[in-house]
């Protein structure tokens, strides 16, 4: 078993002053550590003893950190690796953690004590990741022997098939009543649908609604990087805190009522997060799991929607009076990426016949048998072609033409849309 004294970090940075730095607050450190400035030395390290955690600048001359990483995940899968840079490429980023390219995401400049800690975090991380491949090899092993037998026992395999069909149904009541919610065909001055197709396995999409009347009402959809029974767990968990802190909120800041300003949506949503933000953080970290959300505001009363967007997938506006469409983002991080976060709110003007679409990664991902995946544009053109229809009969159409494309009627994740139409 690997301990860590035993483990090798490798430090990549083309700036002399931070190798220095890192050397000097690092000496003491009960790790082994090694210094490369630049993505070629690295490699040449690499080549003549095993690194377990490979720590690099983004930006870089010849190689950038992104090319490194690239190289070490195919090369040396095993390796952890982290990027260091003063650089926020956010998109970069989320994409780059979500295809399993980057543990972890330091911005510089460097903070010695939080710094060591992110590493130690790091190194807990592998210690834990490599006992477990080794007990689940002990364990694959063991299991061969009671496998064979199962299978030869047919009262066994019967019992094994009533067992999973109750896992199955215990799934299918956990994202009925902790992650779905109920959402209505109409509220004043909108229609809806939510349409949610489970994958088979248990996922951490989740989706809500809130009304106040008036012409205002609020949505949420996230998804929870990974699946099983914790992902739905944190979703759920997730969820609830995002309904007390907007209960704590809505009342003081005159959500419930006609508020004449924009000011008081947009510091409730501010509120809300910084709220949710502060309860979940160091839980999400400690998980090493993070939350992709959209959160929309619609007042319709004052034709206008606000919304924070963190890191998930871009809302689908299509615009009736100009017959277009556009992708609505926000710039920040999902939640539990960063320790300190500050959130940042995006308003859309409000128009008849107005189509909001969101949705899950299950949708856009959904992929033929060439691979191809169904994707975000072809998705907004299905919107704008089939405008005219009812939200419920547009969710429709976009099941149908995604099975139609993909040639599947099931997905590999949850397939979740919600659509609303302004009246």
């Amino acid at each position: 078993m690997k301990t860590i004294e035993k483990l090798s970090i490798l430090f990549v940075d083309d700036e002399p002053s931070v190798l220095t730095s890192l050397c000097r607050f690092l000496r003491k450190e009960r790790y082994q550590t090694f210094f490369a400035p630049s993505g070629k030395e690295a490699l040449e390290i690499m080549e003549s003893r095993e690194i377990n955690i490979l720590v690099t600048d983004l930006r870089m001359p010849e190689m950038s950190g992104m090319e490194l990483i690239s190289t070490v995940k195919s090369r040396y899968p095993d390796t952890i690796r982290v990027i260091l840079s003063a650089t926020r490429d956010i998109e970069q980023t989320i994409e780059s953690i979500n295809t399993g390219e980057v543990f972890r995401f330091i911005s510089k400049p460097l903070d010695p004590e939080p710094f060591k800690k992110i590493i130690m975090d790091t190194v807990e991380y592998y210690l834990m990741k490599t006992e477990r491949e080794e007990l689940l090899k002990q364990l694959s092993t063991s299991n061969i022997n009671l496998e064979n037998a199962i299978n030869k026992i047919q009262e066994v395999n019967a019992e094994k098939e009533k067992l999973a069909e109750e896992t199955r149904s215990f799934e299918r009541r956990i994202e009925q009543q902790l992650l779905r919610s109920d959402m209505p065909k109409e509220v004043q001055g909108a229609t809806l649908a939510a349409s949610s197709i489970p994958s088979g396995h248990l996922d951490g999409d989740f989706f809500d609604f809130i009304d106040f009347g008036n012409k205002q009402f609020d949505l949420v959809i996230a998804d929870v990087m990974g699946k099983g029974v914790q992902s739905a767990l944190v979703g759920a968990g997730i969820k609830a805190m995002i309904l007390k802190a907007h209960a704590q909120y809505d009342c003081a800041l005159g959500t419930r009522m006609n508020c004449p300003s924009s000011t008081a949506d947009i510091t409730a949503i501010i509120n809300i997060f910084s709220q949710v933000h502060a309860m979940t953080i160091h839980k999400l970290l400690q998980l090493n799991m993070f939350v992709t959300l959209c959160y929309g505001r619609f007042n319709i009363a004052k034709k206008e929607m606000t919304f924070i967007d963190c890191g998930h997938t871009k809302t689908i506006h299509y615009r009736a009076s100009e017959k277009k469409y556009s992708f609505l983002e926000g710039k920040n991080l999902p939640l539990g990426m960063e320790e300190q976060a500050t959130y940042v709110t995006h308003m859309v003007p409000l128009h008849k016949d107005d189509i909001f679409l969101f949705y899950s990664d299950g949708v856009t991902e959904a992929e033929n048998s060439k691979g191809e995946c169904f994707g975000p544009g072809r998705l907004a053109e299905l919107v704008a072609d089939n405008n005219q229809l009812h939200p419920q009969e547009l969710l429709e159409k976009v099941t149908k033409e995604v099975s139609c494309i993909t040639g599947k009627s099931t997905f590999d994740d949850d397939f979740t849309c919600i659509a609303v139409r302004i009246q």
